[in-house]
């Protein structure tokens, strides 16, 4: 009976060990991701989303769950898109943005409300040739924060030849909002 109740306490502080273990490690864990993140960003702001590239490739492995890597990822395929379309590289440029806008789709499923997030998919969906796409994540944009006049702007530009009227209620919203605007008065 002793022995029972040794072995009762023993495996409540083994598992009480354990338990606050867990939070640390996690915290250890994101630190790295966001260190690793960051590191990333350094890169691809440096213009090298080659090694940027690396780096999201192993996350992806390890943190699939993020949105950060999915946006990360997302950042440098339109940015190599976009330099290989400079290169007259128009097949591979459009492959690059495309997963760009496929990124882009798992970084706002795993964090619905992030009204940045949402504009560069809309823009990346732009790019990549998807306006359907970019129309809904304008759209949601917009929803998430009414107070920022570029999806509203963005989607005026957007829909301005299938829908002038709605296209002229939203830029007509962003004066209103920002009379300084000229992107706003020139459309």
């Amino acid at each position: 009976m002793i022995q029972m109740r040794v072995m009762a306490s023993a495996l409540i502080v083994a598992l009480s060990l354990i338990a606050a273990c867990e939070e640390p490690v996690e915290h250890e864990t994101r630190v790295d991701l966001t260190n690793r993140v960051d590191r990333a960003e350094q890169l691809l702001s440096a213009g090298k989303a080659v090694e940027a590239g690396a780096i999201v490739d192993i996350l992806l492995g390890q943190y699939s769950d993020d949105w950060r890597v999915h946006d990360l990822a997302a950042r440098i395929h339109l940015q190599q898109g976009i330099r290989l379309r400079d290169d007259g590289l128009i097949e591979q440029s459009q492959a690059e943005l495309l997963q760009a806008v496929s990124a882009y789709q798992k970084a706002t499923a795993l964090v619905p409300a992030l009204a940045g997030l949402y504009t560069s998919a809309g823009n990346a969906a732009v790019m990549a040739g998807d306006k359907q796409q970019a129309n809904v994540w304008y759209r949601d944009a917009i929803g998430l924060d009414a107070e920022d006049v570029r999806p509203p702007l963005y989607l005026a530009q957007l829909v301005f030849d299938e829908n002038p009227a709605e296209a002229r209620e939203l830029l007509e919203w962003v004066i209103s909002m920002d009379s300084n605007i000229a992107e706003a008065h020139a459309s």
